[in-house]
């Protein structure tokens, strides 16, 4: 049943619409223009992963952590975090701007990461899921989220969905579906989140 609600949701939000482009505190906006995306002191802090060393692929055996000391955000990055399962269409469809953005940031302030949240039963198997990441050479580290913990601890709701997290640890952005569905020019806003995400921390630096 729980598979039978989430699948029909993924269609609905994650197919029939265009994307959700969300704002500071994930509020939803009427015209998601990237400079409001900066915008507001309210945004909603991220939980911490839920998951050990054996459920991260792509971490060369490391268990990845958003806070504390060896956190990511220690390291002053700014996360793009990127919710998928490999049988949904518009996550595959996703995955190559989520590639690039690996690429692009590799090195820099700038992390992309990633959590599998299945939605069928096959998607539950790990070997499956490794297989389909070597197979279409998925670069960025995944967290394999078969309890649903991090799905619902980031209040998520849609396959795909991606989040920009600040190096302070609040989600400052977000869009709920496929990026670009229909050339909605959803990436390009979303690149440019990033870019403004970063101008905003060389100059927070600078002052």
């Amino acid at each position: 049943m729980k598979s039978e609600i989430l699948s029909r949701r993924n269609v609905i939000l994650g197919t029939m619409a265009s994307g959700v482009l969300l704002a500071a505190g994930l509020r939803a906006s009427s015209r998601p223009d990237p400079s409001l995306l900066m915008q507001g002191t309210d945004q909603k802090k991220a939980p911490e992963f839920i998951g050990e060393t054996a459920d991260w692929i792509n971490t060369n055996g490391k268990a990845l952590r958003l806070y504390g000391t060896e956190g990511i955000l220690a390291q002053k990055k700014a996360i793009v975090l990127c919710f998928w399962t490999y049988g949904c269409i518009n996550c595959v469809r996703t995955i190559p701007f989520w590639n690039d953005w690996a690429k692009k940031y590799a090195g820099t302030d700038v992390a992309i990461l990633s959590v599998h949240t299945p939605e069928l039963e096959h998607e539950r198997k790990v070997e499956n899921v490794r297989a389909y990441i070597e197979k279409e050479k998925v670069l960025f580290p995944t967290l394999i989220d078969n309890s649903y913990k991090n799905w619902t601890g980031f209040q998520i709701q849609v396959w795909p969905s991606t989040l920009l997290i600040d190096p302070l640890g609040r989600i400052r952005a977000g869009w709920a579906g496929e990026l670009d569905y229909q050339r909605s020019g959803a990436y390009k806003r979303f690149a440019k989140a990033i870019e403004l995400l970063r101008k905003e921390r060389r100059q927070e630096q600078q002052g």
